[in-house]
């Protein structure tokens, strides 16, 4: 099983913040990853920046495309139509495939406002709950995906680095 955790923070720092403190987990040896990234809007940017965190050594990874996705999808940007080439730009169906839900996209998109940030870390099933405590002790307010399945093939198949 793979796991999705989101974590939202009430300021644009919050989620680098958590970025590091899941990096030091990962080196001390608490949990693993496949990759995560950053989403923070500063008051007055015309759009919130993003950025992407590589995964823990010797563990499977996604590779950009799957966060220029779901970010993309999820805060609808210009950028995720451009590079599909087509008017229509990427698909929430497209994500749906690899199980996440419009549901799912929907809170990142209310999460991802002016002055907030988040973090998103894509990780094995069992680092998923040590990601919820862990992002919960720093202020974030977290939300866990699983995936199962056909969903979990499905995002390797697509995504993997």
């Amino acid at each position: 099983m793979t796991v999705l955790v989101l974590a939202a923070f009430p300021d644009p720092a919050g989620a680098d913040r958590a970025a590091v403190a899941v990096e030091r987990l990962c080196r001390a040896g608490g949990v693993t990853h496949h990759g995560a990234a950053t989403a923070h809007w500063h008051p007055g940017a015309d759009r919130p920046a993003v950025r992407h965190h590589g995964g823990a050594p010797g563990v499977g990874a996604v590779d950009w495309s799957f966060w220029g996705l779901l970010l993309g999808v999820a805060l609808r940007l210009p950028l995720a139509a451009a590079s599909r080439g087509s008017a229509g730009g990427f698909t929430a169906e497209m994500l749906a495939d690899v199980g996440i839900s419009d549901q799912v996209l929907n809170r990142l998109r209310d999460d991802v406002v002016p002055g907030r940030s988040v973090l998103l870390v894509l990780a094995p099933g069992e680092a998923g709950a040590p990601l919820v405590e862990a992002l919960r002790a720093l202020g974030g307010r977290t939300q866990r995906v699983d995936l199962d399945g056909s969903d979990e093939r499905a995002l390797w198949a697509t995504f993997a680095a």
